[in-house]
């Protein structure tokens, strides 16, 4: 704007910029002032679809975080109408890109294609574009053409679900472990280094065979091994799937995982609870927490969780520590010990109640065994955990 005139488009040259005069309404209110469309005006094409990103939904009110995926909002950008310019689109996605490539990890920028449009964008129109470049008549005949071609070729990104997609991948493989067992050769023939008998049928991540269908050997690369018996008869503990009493509660399940609230005032539980539960379950898991804040996880919040040191069983959050124990090791029952003194908001609460439904990769489900020292288990609590087929109880 210059005074009372608006730049004018249709009437710029590569030599001239045209403005025109136009009347606009005001709105005054007791603290604010703010302009409107020219009477009689729409807004431009571009103005529009800037309203329809709604970018304060991206941070907190009180700016001390961003609540929204930067990759949802830079494939909003890719799949702007065609009126929109081409020359303003790339403004925008690069600007997104500016912010995200400052901590690419927490983004997850390096999980799609994101990362490659970004550079496609920057080599047409240049890493230095400013917000003025989309109303030059010069910039628009240099590059407009090629970004259009650019933009049309990439109307569905799927970024975010992508990227959400290959970080669990990553997650569970940081997690699981992965070890080299054999390849195929150039006819489709399992080689491995040494020789073993191949089962037919292998059950999830448990490369122990079907019974009659062969033997495992120990050359497979899943997180658990069929082990030999114990020539003296003290192997270890069967698990029984009718359930096994822990504390006062019956837990039921053959491959359990346990998250342990380690804050100081849990500590004195632990020693006899590991004892308890290892004499009862085959192999439990164990994670370990500081604390029992429930809030939803690193990857509901499209970010990377905290790595531990190698061998190390802390976990940054309880909801990261379900997903790894039910994404990454397969368990069929988790038992949760705390005081339940932190917090649960209601959307981690969604979270978890969806990890543990049953689903095509686990039909029946994961049961919840909760037990507290402190609070009582709460309704919308309880209601997940019933749900799951669980139970708690409060330890006094």
């Amino acid at each position: 704007m210059r005074g009372s005139e608006v730049y004018d488009p249709d009437g710029a040259s590569l030599t001239a910029v045209s403005f025109t005069e136009r009347r606009y309404r005001i709105e005054r209110g007791s603290n604010f002032s703010r302009g409107s469309l020219p009477i009689g005006g729409v807004l431009s094409p571009e103005s529009a679809f800037f309203n329809t990103l709604e970018l304060p939904g991206y941070v907190r009110e009180d700016f001390s975080a961003f609540s929204r995926p930067g990759l949802e909002l830079a494939g909003k950008i890719l799949k702007a109408p065609d009126t929109v310019s081409p020359l303003f689109r790339a403004y925008l996605f690069l600007g997104v890109g500016r912010l995200m490539s400052s901590r690419p990890e927490k983004w997850l920028v390096d999980y799609c294609q994101f990362g490659e449009d970004l550079e496609t964008i920057r080599s047409i129109a240049g890493a230095a574009m400013t917000g003025a470049d989309w109303c030059s008549s010069e910039k628009n005949a240099a590059v407009a053409a090629k970004l259009a071609t650019f933009f049309s070729e990439r109307k569905d990104p799927d970024y975010l679900d992508r990227a959400k997609a290959v970080y669990g991948f990553h997650a569970r493989l940081f997690t699981g472990g992965i070890a080299f067992s054999g390849h195929l050769d150039h006819e489709g023939r399992v080689e491995t280094p040494r020789p073993v008998d191949v089962a037919v049928t292998l059950w999830g991540p448990d490369p122990a065979p079907k019974s009659g269908e062969g033997k495992g050997s120990g050359s497979g690369a899943g997180s658990t091994q069929p082990k030999a018996a114990d020539p003296e008869g003290a192997g270890e503990p069967d698990s029984d799937p009718a359930g096994e009493a822990v504390g006062g509660l019956r837990v039921e399940g053959t491959r359990l995982g346990v998250i342990l609230d380690t804050s100081d005032s849990m500590t004195r539980y632990l020693s006899d609870l590991r004892t308890e539960i290892r004499s009862r379950f085959q192999n439990p898991r164990f994670l370990e927490v500081d604390g029992c804040l429930l809030e939803p996880s690193s990857q509901a919040r499209g970010e990377l969780p905290r790595g531990a040191p190698a061998g190390s069983s802390e976990r940054e959050s309880v909801m990261d520590a379900i997903h790894e124990l039910v994404k990454a090791h397969g368990v069929d029952s988790i038992y949760w010990f705390s005081d339940l003194e932190d917090e649960r908001t209601g959307a981690a609460l969604r979270e978890l109640a969806i990890l543990l439904a049953p689903s095509a990769a686990r039909p029946d489900g994961v049961r919840l065994y909760v037990r507290s020292t402190g609070r009582e288990v709460d309704s919308t609590l309880g209601a997940v955990i019933k749900q799951s087929g669980g139970s708690f109880e409060v330890l006094r």
